[in-house]
């Protein structure tokens, strides 16, 4: 796409490209009655007013294209770590009812992981309430052991 403003040089205009470019269309109408310009000047003032107006819309088209494509990396980034989540979701499940955990083992597992962790799912398998124990990692060796 060449430029118009090399070719003002040659098509006289009592009035600057800037301005053509920056009315609004009310505007740029009245200027053009205002003003008698021969059919190479009109021309030549359409093209450059279809031109600027055209390289604005395809600057927000490219800005619309790069925002989609952010919303959807990021949709995709969500759905990721939901598939994660639920992955590890079921492995836990699979994991506790497996291994046939007792009520006070799940709560002292449950007291080393966070809330937003899967594991904590496996206090909420039993229904028992996951009350904060101060239990020591022995007592839980012992736990298990016996």
């Amino acid at each position: 796409m060449s430029d118009p403003v090399p070719h003002i040089f040659k098509v006289q205009l009592p009035f600057s490209v800037g301005r053509i470019v920056g009315l609004s269309r009310n505007d740029f109408q009245l200027m053009l009655r205002h003003q008698t310009l021969t059919r190479e000047q009109l021309d030549f003032v359409h093209d450059v007013r279809r031109r600027s107006k055209n390289r604005i819309a395809a600057q927000r088209c490219r800005k619309r294209k790069l925002d989609c494509i952010h919303n959807l990396e990021c949709e995709i980034d969500k759905l990721m770590k939901l598939n994660t989540w639920h992955s590890m979701s079921a492995l836990c499940q699979r994991v506790c009812s497996e291994a046939a955990l007792r009520p006070e083992q799940l709560q002292v597992l449950a007291k080393y992981t966070s809330p937003d962790c899967p594991l904590s799912l496996c206090d909420q398998l039993t229904g028992l309430p996951c009350p904060r124990m101060s239990v020591s990692l022995d007592t839980f060796i012992i736990i298990t052991i016996s």
